[in-house]
């Protein structure tokens, strides 16, 4: 079996905050693995374990089948948890990867008491609203105290100009909010995409609560607790067959957690429609809220396209709601109701094959006056999908 060997681990702190690095070599592979960290927080301080590598390459070594072999201290809870459990289930998940070694010191992993600093990815999503919402309550246990925002392969190895300047846009975004809720905030630049490229079944969709939890553990010596805003319910968790590995964020993300940082998995207790709800009574989402999945080019026009799957799912919800006024200056309004008709029927087509968040608002529409029956070509078009999907699973199983 081969071998990936990471060294020369090195911190740099900046008065903007930090970067780390390490040099990782192996069969074909001659790089240098660099987190960039900038942050509101003067007191940030590097973290004093490799956490942070050993997680961000355990799939790219697993899909090579290599052992990862590295010269600096892992957290001794974690490195057993990924020597062991964290291998069996991903490879329950994907068949393809391979079980490896991992050669490394275990060390205990020690902080100086402080009060408890709790954080969440801030993307502006559903999911990010939600997760600050639930934690806004008088019954949760702790309030969110830090944002953050990792750049860690969603928009791929070379990103375009418009990619580049929503990304901008979506830091510029966090810093403004936090700043108005008087939170710190991160930002985490990494070239850990590059270990992915080539790699098959490697793709953002497939692995980002791997990418986002090794982001998270370079802040680790900053935050104890890190709110994950998964998009899957617990009754949509999967252990195999699924493309997006976030079905199993209630099992992953516990076994990525340490003595120094936990690691929850927040808003997996309430389904699409419930989280929206919820999202509709908080005023501050109302002029950042941003689902949008169309390209960079069209998001450059609008924050939110307001035709894609995500915008038509999540307008029709506020319209059922009552709250779809609310959302103004997030998406273009007069474009959905001049087609609100046609938006409905599309989420009534993808009701028929997709996801449990369209079948569940499918369930909300009828008998509304949303309502609205499938012509035969609607159920042309759904036969057709489905088989699409199908072929797409058979794919995947091969």
């Amino acid at each position: 079996m081969t071998e990936l060997h990471l060294f020369d681990f090195k911190q740099e702190q900046t008065d903007e905050g930090g970067t780390l690095s390490c040099r990782v070599q192996g069969e074909g592979i001659d790089d240098q693995l660099t987190y960039q960290i900038t942050t509101s927080d003067r007191a940030f301080q590097a973290p004093k374990t490799a956490d942070w590598a050993v997680v961000g390459l355990l799939y790219p070594a697993m899909m090579r089948g290599a052992n990862l072999r590295i010269e600096a201290g892992i957290s001794r809870d974690l490195l057993f948890s990924l020597r062991e459990d964290m291998q069996v289930l991903l490879r329950t998940w994907r068949g393809s990867l391979h079980k490896i070694d991992i050669v490394a010191d275990a060390v205990d992993f020690t902080q100086a008491a402080s009060s408890k600093r709790v954080a969440t990815g801030f993307s502006g999503g559903i999911d990010t609203f939600a997760t600050l919402a639930i934690y806004a309550g008088d019954e949760a246990p702790y309030a969110i105290t830090d944002l953050m925002l990792f750049d860690v392969g969603a928009f791929g190895k070379h990103k375009s100009e418009a990619q580049n300047e929503v990304i901008a846009r979506s830091k510029s975004r966090l810093k403004d909010y936090a700043l108005s809720t008087g939170r710190h905030w991160f930002c985490v630049d990494t070239n850990l995409n590059d270990f992915y490229v080539g790699l098959r079944q490697a793709g953002f969709q497939r692995t980002h609560p791997l990418r986002n939890a090794s982001a998270a553990l370079a802040l680790r010596s900053s935050i104890d607790v890190y709110n994950y805003s998964s998009s899957h319910t617990y009754y949509e968790v999967k252990t195999h067959d699924a493309i997006d590995i976030g079905r199993m964020d209630p099992i992953t993300l516990p076994l990525l957690s340490s003595e120094g940082l936990k690691f929850i998995s927040s808003g997996a207790s309430k389904s699409r429609f419930e989280k929206t709800a919820l999202v509709s009574t908080f005023e501050e989402s109302f002029d950042l809220l941003d689902v949008c999945s169309a390209s960079a080019e069209k998001r450059l026009e609008h924050v939110n396209c307001s035709v894609c799957e995500k915008c038509l799912r999540t307008l029709v919800t506020l319209d059922l709601l009552g709250k779809v006024d609310y959302y103004s200056a997030s998406f273009d309004l007069d474009l959905y109701y001049a087609h609100r008709e046609d938006a409905v029927r599309k989420i009534l087509i993808l009701a028929m094959y997709g996801s449990p968040s369209n079948r569940e608002l499918r369930d909300h529409i009828r008998g509304t006056d949303l309502d609205g029956k499938l012509t035969y070509r609607d159920r042309m078009t759904v036969m057709a999908l489905q088989l699409k999907d199908r072929l797409k699973n058979i794919q995947l199983k091969t």
